[in-house]
């Protein structure tokens, strides 16, 4: 196991954190933004800033209803113990010079309704932190500094300048290991500059003269992807400690996901939150994106619980930043404490603060919530068969590891849409014991208890249990694929609103190469070995990565090259 290096002592790392200590209790503000968005697929880790334009300007008539759907959700939030706001982004709060006068307008237009929010928060007494990727593009800033990263970098300074000293915030969250979506469209689009620990490295010492001025907070997210050699920020020591340890600074915070993953279940906490001797803020997702965003009664307290036990006595650990509309891409529109609410959104991000701040048990959250210890045992059911049909237990709990990716302990299942084919049978086949027993039984159980209960949707809910049991199987070869495609027809003509896609395929060609693709290039653990650093070569990996899309082609949901970033860019 690596450990990391670090300048300070000991004594120096108890002195740094007295009297700094900061407790931050964020929630992200993007849900009043999709008031009135009518996309059937929705992108939701980011503003559809399209959504409040009209001919180039914002829309009056848009903007009349989010103000007040702000100041419902400002005053939530609030009432149960957050005390800051996140919010996108940058890019629309801030008036580059290099701007023509019809970008200017549209700007100033922003900086009005940031004010009106910021204002908003201030008489709720939250703290407001915007959101920014490094770094957003359009052609004027493109014809600025071309592909010169440095001149990008001061443009990014001067931006940020720009925010901290025009607008009362509180900081800035950057994100550097991820770019926007296929499907962003807009003013802006963000592209990586940041491609190695070293240039992270840099990049912070550029900025954190600017917040240590203003006495302000500069959040960086160590989430990647596993793009360029910045991939592996998340989870590799070496990494890490390139970035971070020669930088001293009371303005920093390290803002780290749970897991060394994206926001799954099935995730021991990431070593590195241990690890660290900089401020952590602790990234928490209630609007579960990988549990069907609040459809089903999915509690995460339980989780959060245990996680907060492990973290309480972490001096270092500053607060928690719960993303409760933010993430992946669904056609479900729950907007939590803003329009169509979940009720199961509502009791996460209830719960989580209450576990985090208050010290609460998972279990009295629910009490507190719901006054009925009823729900305590069918949440509990619910979770843990729940979780049992999504997670096959034996991937879940290996590590591996493609590339600089750690690979993620639910593949099958991705947002809203199930994929069974031959690819994704492979998978499961070969890192699995190819065993699924489950009694059924528990399932009847807990549609009679959602029934006593009189939970809405309790049939829908005991369908899609049923039909994700049916999947499991076909999977690990225990049910043929034609007869899933049946029960899927059944299920889609009883459930003509169903949210849920499918993407089932029949026939094993090629297959064989995809095995052996997934045992030369899949590792168990964390180390890189030999054949992965050959495969980190760029050239060889696009390689690879023409020889993978032809043998997938076609096998494969068109959501893989329609919403998220290009696949090509995980080879680079």
């Amino acid at each position: 196991m690596f450990t990391l290096r670090f300048r300070l002592s000991r004594d120096f790392f108890d002195n740094f954190f007295e009297g700094s200590f900061v407790d931050l209790y964020l929630i992200d503000a993007i849900g009043p933004f999709f008031i009135g968005y009518n996309k059937r697929v929705i992108n939701w880790s980011k503003i559809p800033f399209e959504n409040l334009e009209h001919n180039g300007q914002l829309d009056d008539q848009k903007i009349a209803s989010v103000i007040p759907a702000f100041e419902r959700f400002l005053k939530s939030v609030k009432s149960i113990g957050y005390n800051g706001i996140t919010i996108d982004d940058v890019a629309h709060l801030v008036d580059l010079d290099i701007y023509p006068a019809e970008y200017s307008k549209k700007i100033k237009q922003y900086q009005d309704l940031y004010k009106t929010i910021i204002d908003l928060a201030a008489q709720n007494d939250l703290k407001v932190f915007f959101n920014t990727d490094v770094m957003f593009f359009n052609q004027h800033i493109l014809n600025k500094v071309g592909r010169d990263r440095l001149k990008t970098v001061e443009l990014l300074q001067q931006a940020i300048a720009q925010a901290l000293s025009h607008f009362s915030i509180d900081g800035i969250i950057f994100r550097i290991g991820e770019t926007d979506g296929e499907d962003v469209s807009g003013d802006f689009k963000s592209k990586m500059i940041v491609k190695t620990p070293k240039q992270a490295n840099q990049l912070i010492k550029d900025l954190l003269p600017l917040f240590e001025e203003h006495d302000k907070h500069l959040i960086f997210r160590n989430w990647t992807v596993g793009c360029y050699a910045i991939g592996d920020l998340m989870w590799n020591p070496k990494s890490f400690n390139k970035t971070f340890a020669d930088i001293n600074s009371p303005n920093l915070i390290i803002s780290m996901k749970f897991g060394d993953t994206d926001f799954f279940s099935c995730l021991e906490l990431n070593p590195l939150i241990f690890q660290c001797n900089h401020k952590v803020l602790l990234e928490l997702q209630t609007r579960r994106e990988r549990e069907c965003f609040g459809v089903f009664p999915y509690y995460v307290g339980w989780e959060y619980e245990a996680y907060y036990n492990r973290l309480k006595e972490l001096n270092n650990l500053v607060g928690i930043t719960v993303w409760s509309q933010t993430g992946g891409w669904s056609r479900n529109r729950n907007l939590t404490w803003v329009e169509n609410s979940s009720v199961w959104n509502e009791l996460n991000t209830t719960a989580t603060i209450q576990i985090f701040k208050d010290g609460i048990s998972a279990e009295k959250a629910i009490l507190l919530f719901f006054h009925d210890e009823r729900y305590v045992g069918f949440l509990k059911l619910f979770y843990d068969v729940f979780r049992r049909l999504l997670y096959i237990e034996d991937f879940a709990n290996k590590q591996l590891y493609f590339r600089r990716t750690r690979i993620p302990p639910l593949l099958w299942f991705s947002w809203d849409y199930i994929t069974v084919n031959p690819v994704m049978t492979a998978v499961y086949q070969i890192f699995s014991n190819k065993i699924y027993s489950f009694n059924e039984a528990k399932i009847d159980k807990i549609y009679q208890l959602g029934e006593e209960l009189k939970v809405e949707n309790m049939e829908y809910c005991y369908d899609t249990l049923r039909l994700l049991s049916q999947c499991r199987k076909t999977l690990l070869g225990q049910y043929e694929a034609f007869r899933l495609l049946e029960y899927i027809g059944l299920f889609r003509r009883k459930h003509r609103h169903c949210n849920i896609k499918f993407f089932v395929k029949k026939g094993n060609e090629h297959v064989f190469w995809v095995r052996l693709l997934l045992r030369i290039f899949t590792r168990q653990r964390a180390e890189y070995r030999l054949v992965d650093r050959i495969f980190l070569n760029r050239i060889f990996a696009l390689t690879v990565f023409k020889v993978i899309i032809l043998l997938v082609k076609g096998r494969m949901p068109k959501f893989t090259n329609k919403h998220a970033m290009k696949l090509e860019l995980l080879f680079k």
